[in-house]
Parts: C-alpha cells; sequence; structure tokens
C-alpha cells in the first residue's frame, strides 16, 4: 500500500510537470499565434455576433471541485440565460466527469439541458481531449458564458479546458466573462466588469450584458434554488424554527469551532424553545449526530434534529421551512440565501465582501472579526497559496470570534423577525 501511494505521488508529480511546461508552451508561444488568429478574424468581420441564439455554452472556471455555494452562484447566471432567450436556446455545461454535484445539483436543479464531460486533466487521458475539442466544435455554439466563482485572482489549481481563446478558435465569436491569466481579455467580446465588490453585483453585470430588461436584473441577480416543497419528516410544531449548519471549507478552514455551536444550540433552546435542524452533507453525519447528544445531555426535552437527508431536495425544504439559517461560509449557507429564509452567515478567513449572502437582501447578516489580515486572499493573491498565514494562532479569525458576539447577533435578528411578524 505504501508503495503505491509513492508511485501515486511520483505519478501526479510527473503529471503536474507536464501541465507547468503545456502552460508555459500555451501562455507564451501559442497564445500569441492565436491573438493574431483572433486579430485576422476579426478585421476580415467573418461570423460575427449572431442575434439568433439557439445553443449556449457554459465555461465553469471549477468543474470538479467547486462546492454547493459555488453551484448556486453559476446557477444564478444559467437561470439568466433561461429567461432571455426562453426555451428557444438549449444551454450546455461544461463539467468534470466526475463532478460533485451533476447528479444531485445539475441535473435536478438547474436549467441546464444537456452536459459535455470533459477528460481529466491527466496525460494519461491526452488523447481523449482532440475528440472533446471536436465535438465542441461541431455543436456550433451561437454563445458562451464563461465565469469562476473564486475573488481570488490567481488561484493555480482553477483552469478553463476550453478558455477565452480556445473558445473563440471553436468558432463561437460573442464570448461573455471575464478571465485574464494571460490578458486574454482581447477575445471576448463582452467583458464584465469585476470592479463590483459582492458576487451579485457582478451576476447583474452578466444580466446587463445579455440584455435583461432592466427592471429584471436584480431580481435575477438574486441567489435561486428551484425545489419541489415537500412535507417534513421531522416534528416542527415550533414557533421559531433555526436550521443550523456547522460545516465548512475542511482544506482552507472556514469552520466557527464545533463546541460554539453546541453552545449556541443550548442558548437557542434556553432561550426561545426553538426547533433546531442540524442540515448539512453525508460527510457530516457524525458531527451532527455529535452536536444533537450534547445539547439533549444538557437539555433533555430539546427540540434539536439530524437532517440526515437523502437529497438536496429534502435539505432545502428543511431550510425554506426555517425561520432563520445560521451557519459558516458555505454551500448550506448560499442554498438558504436561494431558497429565501434570512441567513446569519460566519465568516473567519475567506471574503465576506464577495461571497456573504447579502447582495440585494438586506435580511441577511454577516458575523466576522476586523483582522488585518482578514480576507487571507489578501496574501494568497500574492503567493497562490490557500492557507492561514499566520505563524501563531492560526485561524484566529474563527476562534477568538466569541459566542457572545454571535449570540448578540442571533438575538438581534430574532427580535426583528418577531417584529415583522407583528406587523
Amino acid at each position: 500500500m505504501q508503495l503505491a501511494a509513492i508511485s501515486r505521488m511520483n505519478d501526479d508529480r510527473f503529471n503536474n510537470f507536464l501541465l507547468s511546461i503545456f502552460f508555459k508552451f500555451y501562455g507564451l508561444l501559442l497564445l500569441p499565434t492565436l491573438k493574431l488568429y483572433r486579430n485576422v478574424v476579426v478585421f476580415l468581420s467573418i461570423k460575427g455576433k449572431n442575434e439568433i441564439v439557439k445553443k449556449v455554452l457554459i465555461n465553469f472556471g471549477e468543474h470538479f471541485n467547486a462546492g454547493l455555494g459555488d453551484a448556486i452562484m453559476l446557477n444564478t447566471l444559467i437561470r439568466m440565460v433561461k429567461q432571455k432567450y426562453k426555451d428557444d436556446t438549449r444551454i450546455f455545461l461544461i463539467v468534470h466527469r466526475d463532478n460533485l454535484f451533476l447528479d444531485s445539483f445539475w441535473k435536478k436543479h438547474s436549467c441546464v439541458d444537456e452536459f459535455i464531460c470533459h477528460p481529466p486533466t491527466h496525460y494519461k487521458f491526452l488523447f481523449e481531449w482532440p475528440a472533446f475539442f471536436l465535438r465542441l466544435k461541431r455543436e456550433m455554439f451561437d454563445l458562451s458564458l464563461m465565469y469562476t466563482p473564486s475573488s481570488v485572482n490567481n488561484v493555480r489549481d482553477i483552469w478553463f479546458p476550453v478558455d477565452p481563446a480556445l473558445t473563440f478558435v471553436l468558432g463561437v465569436r460573442d464570448i461573455i466573462g471575464y478571465f485574464d491569466r494571460w490578458n486574454e481579455d482581447s477575445f471576448f467580446l463582452r467583458k464584465i466588469d469585476i470592479s463590483k465588490t459582492h458576487w451579485t453585483h457582478i451576476a447583474a453585470e452578466y444580466a446587463a450584458a445579455l440584455g435583461l430588461p432592466a427592471q429584471e436584473i436584480k431580481e435575477f441577480s438574486r441567489p435561486h434554488f428551484s425545489f419541489k416543497k415537500e412535507p417534513l419528516a421531522l416534528d416542527t410544531d415550533s414557533s421559531l424554527k433555526i436550521s443550523i449548519n456547522h460545516g465548512g471549507g475542511r482544506s482552507w478552514n472556514r469552520m466557527w469551532p464545533f463546541d460554539r455551536f453546541v453552545l449556541l444550540c443550548i442558548k437557542l433552546i434556553n432561550a426561545y424553545e426553538a426547533t433546531i435542524f442540524l442540515v448539512g452533507g453525508p460527510e457530516e453525519v457524525e458531527e451532527r449526530n455529535q452536536i444533537m447528544n450534547t445539547v439533549k445531555t444538557e437539555v433533555e426535552a430539546a427540540k434539536i434534529f439530524s437532517v440526515n437527508a437523502k437529497t438536496l431536495n429534502e435539505t432545502a425544504n428543511y431550510i425554506a421551512a426555517s425561520h432563520l439559517f445560521i451557519g459558516n461560509d458555505s454551500g448550506p449557507t448560499h442554498l438558504a440565501a436561494a431558497v429565501g429564509t434570512p441567513v446569519i452567515a460566519i465568516f473567519g478567513p475567506s471574503n465576506s465582501n464577495y461571497l456573504s449572502p447579502h447582495g440585494f437582501d438586506t435580511r441577511h447578516r454577516v458575523v466576522k472579526l476586523s483582522l488585518e489580515c482578514q480576507p487571507c486572499e489578501i496574501l494568497v493573491n500574492k503567493t497562490g497559496r490557500m492557507s492561514c498565514f499566520r505563524e501563531h494562532d492560526k485561524f484566529k479569525c474563527l476562534n477568538d470570534l466569541s459566542l457572545d458576539t454571535v449570540w448578540d447577533v442571533v438575538r438581534s435578528k430574532i427580535k426583528e423577525l418577531e417584529r415583522s411578524e407583528s406587523t
């Protein structure tokens, strides 16, 4: 087993070496040639912007590792395309064959008509790439939208299998988006302004570029999740129902300390007799059960449930039935905003100005400290490495965020909800 692990490690190193060689060749040699080709095409006005849009290619910057929150962001753009072109247009999404949410999200909760799976970026699949590009060429797309959910400028593992230059070479002349790894912005016919601070405001830029009416732009720039309403299996006889997600990014920690979520649940039950739904992914079942059992040990009659949902639709129903959602910067937090539940989002290292669930909805709240190193992307953008850069007090932004600080925001939000219900 150890020899197999060493073999895989060496294989990955070799693959990364080949990728770095390819990127240098592409960026330094091939791309200037493609730019010359683009200039010739534009000069000769060959196949310009097509007003009749029958096929749209959606190109997502993170085809494999993107989380639920990223998927909800992209789906907001896809919903705009469907609103603009109605059912006359087929929408294609490029995804990795092992996309984390291909079956659970994209095939059930989006407007995508067809999925095109690209091969892995590994030398063993080298000969599959020509067939992939030929497939794209044969489709003859009229429009392409390119989008990456990250506010980080140079995260090195984000790569478009079909970047703007290659999209142009494949025959797509109307390309909307932003992507300037090698100053490829010249390939966009309509370039998006990314100086906006929040992702929903960038979504509004896409809506304007698509030509949506001004009165619709704000509405269709909100996060959206289509789900089927179903009755809840768990007891919901409570005047105050709260969904809580304690999870978040594990490779780049976004999780408020576990024990504080336990104490927060106890305070909510003691102060408001709240019913609490612990929601999240299947990988968090043990931790959810641990929170539930610990709380029930302290408060015997506590109405707290670990929602081990089998589908996103089931999770969405519990969150939508709640009066309030509390969670870290995570997929369920974005899901809560997308189904219309007021959110209290706990932020640590990530950029709350860009990723928070507020945008066009002022009902949501963000809780965070204001450290000089927040958000981490200040340093990530200089190094390309996603990690905490503090030497002696790692993730101080989360570890020093006290229960009292979060509780004050929760209590204030509950009072606001009570006032709105009384009026």
